[in-house]
């Protein structure tokens, strides 16, 4: 099994008694090497995708815009003068929820039953703490966490959890990730920590429209690698115009090619539908026999790159029913 972090701290020295008999300097050395300390060391490896393959990818696996779910194995080796005299190994699981219209959030956290082997991983007690970190070194998190964590001894299963609020401003955003510290401790022996970081997530308040800056939407918070998707099965016409857009060549919104950006720009939304659906434009006889009235244009006038952003051959327009 490979580990992907490993993390020891030196204790104190430890007294060894003196042998009766005198010993020449190169005796000395020889019999009584230095005495290494009592120590705790944790090591971290993510469960194999096929333990459970909705929730683990490389350790860490996005479920949805919303949802992260992070799955590690962790193993603490207690250690004396050297040698391995206990060790404990166990799952922690963490599944944050955030919410896309809200900047109040959850996450729950939950451990194993650990396998000790040894006397020495007896008494291992466990604890957590949380941050916000901003992505980047410049900046700070926005996010303030409240652990509900208990310091339990290593052994049954436990959980726990944390609690979440950002403080974003208005017509602001910051993006950010969680540093969580699991602190391992135990009587006579040096503690030892270790670091595991959440996906990174964005939080804003960015949608304010109008000369009066009208707010049209709570602050929320999203986990921005994960790229949404919009379905449009059961549209018979919107769902044709956009697979003959696709048959053509057109790829922009198609997943895994070029992504689409929403826009909340309400004056470029207008502009964008005027500039292919106008007012004006009025479907073919035998579109309106057919109840297809409404004019339905890819990408969306919400769309950052709908109108005629794009070229003719990347967009297309549709006559569908109005309840389409």
């Amino acid at each position: 099994m490979h580990f992907k972090h490993i993390h020891v701290l030196a204790a104190g020295a430890v007294t060894l008694g003196l042998m009766a008999s005198p010993l020449t300097t190169a005796q000395a050395t020889e019999a009584s090497p230095s005495p290494q300390p009592a120590a705790l060391s944790v090591e971290m490896t993510p469960l194999h995708a096929s333990a459970s393959a909705s929730c683990v990818k490389n350790g860490t696996a996005l479920l949805s815009r919303t949802k992260t779910c992070q799955w590690v194995v962790v193993k603490v080796t207690a250690r004396k003068n050297g040698r391995v005299t206990g060790t404990a190994q166990f799952t922690v699981k963490h599944l944050m929820t955030l919410k896309a219209g809200k900047r109040d959030w959850s996450e729950t956290v939950a451990v194993s039953a650990a396998k000790i082997t040894g006397g020495g991983a007896k008494g291992i007690h466990m604890s957590l703490k949380a941050k916000g970190l901003g992505i980047s070194p410049s900046t700070k998190s926005t996010t303030t966490p409240k652990v509900k964590f208990q310091s339990h001894t290593l052994g049954e299963k436990f959980s726990g959890s944390v609690s979440y609020h950002d403080s974003i401003g208005k017509k602001k955003f910051q993006r950010s990730r969680i540093q969580y510290t699991y602190h391992f401790t135990k009587p006579g022996y040096t503690f030892s920590d270790l670091p595991i970081k959440s996906q990174p997530y964005r939080c804003d308040d960015m949608f304010w429209e109008g000369r009066r800056q009208k707010h049209t939407k709570a602050a929320g918070c999203v986990f921005y690698d994960y790229t949404p998707t919009v379905s449009f099965k059961g549209l018979k016409n919107i769902a044709g115009g956009i697979k003959g857009l696709r048959n053509r060549g057109g790829h922009y919104g198609q997943p895994g090619k070029q992504r689409l950006h929403i826009t909340w720009d309400q004056r470029r939304i207008k502009d964008n539908r005027k500039a292919v659906c106008p007012a004006s434009r009025k479907p073919p006889e035998r579109y309106r026999r057919q109840g297809r009235t409404s004019c339905d244009e890819y990408p969306m006038a919400s769309i950052y790159e709908g109108g005629t952003y794009l070229p003719a051959n990347q967009r297309e327009t549709t006559w569908a029913t109005p309840d389409e």
